[in-house]
């Protein structure tokens, strides 16, 4: 019987959460051919970048990978055999306890947040009893060293990326299908991706009162209402950007995670990505 992994999301960190639990999911089904369930509380985040996510369905499974939406009134399932609490989202009760009914119980894992502190070292695999429940939970600390996690990486990545550097027609189609123009030799383009931060319009008149042309990708719905204050109410549109000096600030679709890779492999070409 294949593995079943469940995987816990709620949406704290906007689409970052749905952005790293699907990452994993997605690795987990495609690359281990494991049978994974993915519980997201709410479903408009990853409907944004993942294709033929439904945010309104309840129950669908998509690219390989069954979604449900975590509400309130749990719904009464099996546990898999690993069940990942991500960023210590906590269980529903009734998952719990179900847990309990399993012999052997589940492998229960909490992912944490990736950092460099030198901390995570000693807290990486550490077991936390359950205080009522014969349940012990596992911290899973992503990291940097041989002592943590490590990072999630796909197969090939690498790979893909180096023959994407190499390859000029693909540079062309990925900005194409932004609707972006091919970058100008003097141009700095950089791909913009931020929490509401008050320092952001002054990064802004930086740029404009530069002395080479930037270019700024804004995914869109970010940092709006920075940019609606810096342009005055005249907010960039996929397919209208705005100019000020020698800033041109492009809103651009999110794009499926895959995409976004690429994305990215075309911002180290110009070494600007940020």
């Amino acid at each position: 019987m294949t593995p079943r992994w469940d995987i816990f999301c709620r949406i704290v960190d906007n689409f970052g959460d749905a952005g790293v639990t699907w990452r994993l999911a997605r690795q987990l089904a495609h690359e281990h051919a494991l049978a994974v369930r993915l519980w997201v509380d709410d479903l408009r985040p990853l409907a944004r970048f993942v294709p033929g996510v439904d945010a309104a369905r309840a129950v669908q499974r998509v690219d390989g990978i069954d979604i449900r939406q975590w509400r309130d009134a749990f719904a009464d399932v099996v546990p898999g055999d690993v069940v990942v609490e991500a960023f210590g989202c906590g269980l529903p009760e009734a998952c719990v306890a179900a847990m309990t009914q399993r012999s052997p119980p589940p492998q229960w894992f909490v992912l944490e947040y990736l950092s460099a502190e030198a901390w995570i070292d000693g807290a990486h695999g550490l077991p936390s009893p359950h205080p009522r429940l014969p349940l012990t939970r596992r911290f899973w600390f992503p990291g940097f060293t041989e002592a943590t996690g490590g990072l999630p990486r796909e197969a090939g990545l690498i790979e893909a990326r180096d023959a994407f550097r190499r390859d000029a027609k693909a540079h062309e189609q990925l900005w194409a299908s932004l609707a972006l123009p091919t970058p100008a030799e003097d141009e700095c383009r950089v791909s913009l991706y931020c929490y509401p931060n008050p320092a952001l319009p002054a990064l802004f008149d930086a740029w404009a009162d530069g002395e080479n042309p930037v270019t700024c990708l804004v995914p869109d719905g970010v940092a709006a209402g920075a940019i609606d204050a810096w342009t005055g109410g005249d907010m960039p549109h996929p397919g209208r950007p705005v100019s000020r000096g020698r800033l041109t600030l492009y809103s651009v679709p999110f794009v499926s995670q895959a995409n976004q890779e690429t994305k990215t492999f075309a911002s180290d070409i110009k070494n600007s990505a940020v």
